[in-house]
């Protein structure tokens, strides 16, 4: 196992909380209350980092915002996800348009990632941690399993209990069919996000990003939903009411191919059946877009 950098977490958490929103600022006092730290340690952090043009400090207001050096770095990382250039203004005007937040998530053989967010400030709940990864067994992954082919279908179902391959199954030709998937809180949801609010109660931000994304905790909460057959939403009811947990739809390359996945989340209330499938098929449209603008090459 890894030996902990508390220092390096704490930048890290650092420049999370900055790059939350192009206008975020934090004083000394917030970020020493926010990342627990000592004031004479949370000071020296922020000269060393304004120093290198990491952050930019307002001699005014005496905030700290994130620096210039910053831009380089970003663009670079950029170059890595030239998908991501295409994908985040769809994502930015999806967000605005619907009142949640939208995550870009790369679609690998056994996990899917996050890889970028747009947070609305009308959404509910917490934001994802980009990097994340959540694993690809049911009920999770299904807008990419959904367009995959049967022997991906197979591999996956495998990791289900037999007893409920019939409903995936099924599950499966309707968001072939109407192009986006829909999960909806359950009892065993709610009971598992009221557990996790719990768990994350007295923690850092980062700290509390790090446990609800831990992989081994995810894998759990696969497992327990995956017997659930009202979670992965199957036909979806004009006048039934929806607690969403998130609405996704994939994003399909010129191959057949699915590299990317527009996840839409944090809905602050329940939502008619017509409304979900109104925005379902929003999404859809977006990310049937996007897949007509992918180079043959991504």
């Amino acid at each position: 196992m890894a030996r902990p950098s508390p220092q390096t977490d704490r930048v890290v958490a650092l420049v999370g909380l900055l790059a939350s929103s192009p206008d975020a600022t934090i004083t000394l006092a917030e970020a020493t209350r926010r990342l627990r730290v000592n004031k004479s340690t949370c000071h020296s952090m922020l000269t060393a980092l304004t120093e290198h043009a990491w952050l930019l400090r307002d001699p005014v207001r005496k905030t700290y915002r994130l620096g210039p050096a910053l831009v380089a770095v970003a663009r670079i990382a950029a170059q890595g996800f030239p998908l991501l250039e295409l994908a985040h203004p769809v994502m930015t005007d999806i967000s605005l348009e619907i009142g949640a937040n939208c995550a870009a998530i790369a679609v690998g053989p056994d996990h899917v990632e996050v890889l970028d967010q747009i947070r609305d400030l009308r959404a509910a709940g917490e934001g994802l941690r980009i990097g994340a990864c959540i694993p690809l067994r049911p009920p999770f992954g299904a807008a990419a399993i959904a367009m995959s082919p049967p022997e991906t279908v197979a591999h996956w179902l495998t990791q289900a209990p037999a007893d409920t391959h019939d409903h995936y199954r099924a599950a499966l030709d309707a968001i072939r069919a109407r192009g986006y998937t829909v999960e909806a809180a359950t009892s065993t949801a709610t009971t598992h996000i009221e557990d996790l609010r719990t768990l994350a109660g007295d923690l850092t931000d980062e700290q509390r990003d790090h446990a609800l994304f831990d992989p081994e905790l995810l894998s759990r909460i696969a497992r327990d939903l995956a017997v659930s057959d009202d979670y992965l939403v199957t036909d979806i009811q004009p006048d039934r009411m929806y607690t969403v947990v998130t609405i996704t739809a994939p994003v399909v390359d010129a191959t057949g191919a699915v590299p990317l996945l527009l996840c839409l989340w944090g809905f602050p209330s329940r939502l008619p059946g017509t409304e979900v499938d109104r925005i379902g098929h929003r999404l859809v449209t977006a990310t049937t877009t996007l897949s007509a603008t992918l180079p043959t090459t991504v």
